[in-house]
């Protein structure tokens, strides 16, 4: 039976990023006591969660999600399960 204190959910953590991104590409949804909300949106698009350089054996659980700002800068998010609390 699966341990739920010992299992890795990167996979489910980088869907519920990607999804809330995909929202942020209609309208900015930073709420931030230091940052302004923008007037318009700056992510511009939002890449599939990427599994490739996943070691599905022994670990690390290593998502990426590859997005572009409206100027076409590209960035990289990582979710990686982590073998050591931080």
């Amino acid at each position: 039976m699966l341990n739920p204190a010992t299992a890795s959910y990167s996979q489910y953590i980088a869907y519920e990023i990607q999804g809330f991104l995909k929202k942020c590409i209609e309208k900015a949804q930073l709420d931030h006591h230091y940052f302004g909300t923008p007037e318009e949106p700056l992510i511009g698009e939002v890449g599939h969660v990427d599994s490739s350089k996943s070691n599905p054996v022994s670990g690390p659980f290593t998502k990426e999600i590859y997005i572009k700002d409206v100027y076409g800068k590209s960035y990289r998010i990582t979710i990686e399960d982590l073998k050591e609390d931080v």
